[in-house]
């Protein structure tokens, strides 16, 4: 193969790569929107899930704190020596 065809087999060839390229990059740009919202999505549903446990542990708290703090019933204060 002479010079001038190997010039135009790797011009047609970086040619070919470049289209291929824009291609791969086009179908990637379309997908991108999409692959934002399923992040987006996941993010709340993790959020969700610990604001989830944080709301049982507080709960959990309140009702430890509101029984501790109550008043006192029966056994309790003879307990106590009084």
């Amino acid at each position: 193969m002479s010079l001038m065809g190997k010039m135009a087999a790797l011009t047609e060839s970086a040619q070919d790569f470049n289209r291929e390229t824009g291609e791969k990059l086009d179908a990637l740009a379309t997908r991108i929107p999409a692959l934002a919202e399923k992040r987006d999505a996941a993010l709340a549903k993790h959020h969700a899930y610990y604001n989830g446990l944080e709301k049982g542990i507080d709960d959990s708290a309140a009702v430890i704190d509101r029984l501790s703090n109550g008043p006192l019933g029966g056994d309790s204060e003879s307990s106590q020596g009084g």
